[in-house]
């Protein structure tokens, strides 16, 4: 396997483990805040609290993807600049 091949396997491993891993904690996460927003008295703040948390989670794990793709982007800029 070249340089290139392994820069790409790497790309494509950690963008399927970082879906896999939001997969996971939102399931995870869902099932809490469910629980949790059956319980009276947290239920309402429960409920407010459950959109911020969800979206802060969605821009943590996108920016996961974005480092992912900039580290294989210059990755690939020095495969160039080496002639590999």
């Amino acid at each position: 396997m070249n340089f290139r091949e392994t820069q790409a396997q790497l790309e494509g491993n950690v963008a399927a483990a970082i879906d896999s891993a939001e997969q996971a904690h939102r399931m995870a996460a869902a099932q809490l805040f469910d629980q949790l927003g059956n319980f009276a008295p947290v239920a309402e703040i429960v409920g407010s609290v459950r959109p911020l948390y969800e979206s802060g989670v969605a821009q943590l794990f996108e920016l996961g993807r974005q480092v992912n793709r900039s580290g294989g982007e210059l990755t690939r800029s020095m495969l160039d600049r080496a002639g590999i």
